[in-house]
């Protein structure tokens, strides 16, 4: 279902594609998908999978902040980190973020899994710390 979510994030998505002047099919193999769930995504239709915006993020050196909320620059600099300081603390999405990853640490969570259920949550809204632990019903 569309939404102004799903829409700004397929706008991010086609940033991508301009920015790096590449078909959608390339962002879909990168993205270990389907060109069909490419085009679902790019239309705005579904959410890209947390594994999808993962790769993505990875391969291009994305700044994860601006894929989830458009909010800073599109790429990360140099030390991997976001080329705004502080701009996750800035937005409620950012603070909620923030505040689910000092649990997460708290509870000793891996990176991967942070980052992993950072993604599930923003994608999905499902809760990250039962997902970090293990005890979500709908962990894959």
């Amino acid at each position: 279902m569309k939404n102004s979510y799903s829409i700004g994030l397929a706008e991010r998505l086609q940033s991508v594609i301009s920015s790096e002047k590449i078909q959608k099919k390339k962002l879909a193999e990168l993205g270990e998908i389907t060109t069909q769930t490419m085009s679902d995504y790019l239309s705005g239709k579904t959410l890209p999978s947390a594994k999808a915006l993962t790769n993505w993020i990875k391969n291009f050196e994305l700044n994860a902040n601006w894929v989830l909320t458009g909010e800073g620059s599109m790429f990360r600099d140099e030390r991997g980190q976001s080329k705004d300081e502080d701009i996750e603390t800035k937005t409620e999405l950012g603070k909620e973020l923030a505040d689910i990853k000092t649990t997460l640490q708290t509870v000793g969570a891996s990176e991967e899994e942070i980052k992993q259920a950072l993604l599930d949550y923003v994608s999905g809204g499902r809760s990250p710390l039962k997902i970090a632990t293990g005890t979500d019903d709908d962990s894959r």
